[in-house]
This record gives structure tokens, C-alpha cells and sequence, in this order.
């Protein structure tokens, strides 16, 4: 994966790395911080390298991708 995302990154590719727990993570209770929290990197190259400390949910990742590999809003619901 490593050198892939090396070769994608110097050629300023929008790279989305996250996860997904899948239909085999069962917990007694659907949400859950163990559920709730999957990794996410997005490499950008408009943006600059930032932390964000606060928790977003998965589902402005449509709208986060839309709008930075194409000008304009984004049809998806998100931030």
C-alpha cells in the first residue's frame, strides 16, 4: 500500500484511506463508540496537513469528496 500511495500522492491525487467494521462486528448495542470510530486519512492536494480533533460521521464523506475533486457544491447531504 505503501508505494502506492507514494506514486498517488506525488502525482497530487484526492486519497481516501478509512475502514469499515463490517457485518461480522456484533455488539450488543448498533452504536457504540467501538463501532462508531473507523479510521479516516484524506490526503488533498489543496489542502494543508491538519489534525481534526473533533468526531464527523461517515456520511460527509460523500460530500467531502465530491466537492474537492470537482468545483462547486455537492449534491450529497454532509459537511
Amino acid at each position: 500500500l505503501g508505494p502506492l500511495l507514494e506514486t498517488l500522492l506525488a502525482e497530487d491525487a484526492f486519497v481516501v484511506i478509512t475502514a469499515d467494521h463490517g457485518h461480522g462486528f456484533h455488539r450488543s448495542r448498533r452504536f457504540e463508540k467501538e463501532r462508531m470510530h473507523v479510521p479516516l486519512v484524506i490526503f488533498s492536494p489543496e489542502e494543508t496537513a491538519t489534525t481534526i480533533e473533533h468526531t464527523v460521521n461517515i456520511i460527509d464523506l460523500p460530500a467531502t469528496t465530491a466537492e474537492s475533486v470537482r468545483e462547486g457544491t455537492s449534491p450529497f447531504p454532509g459537511e
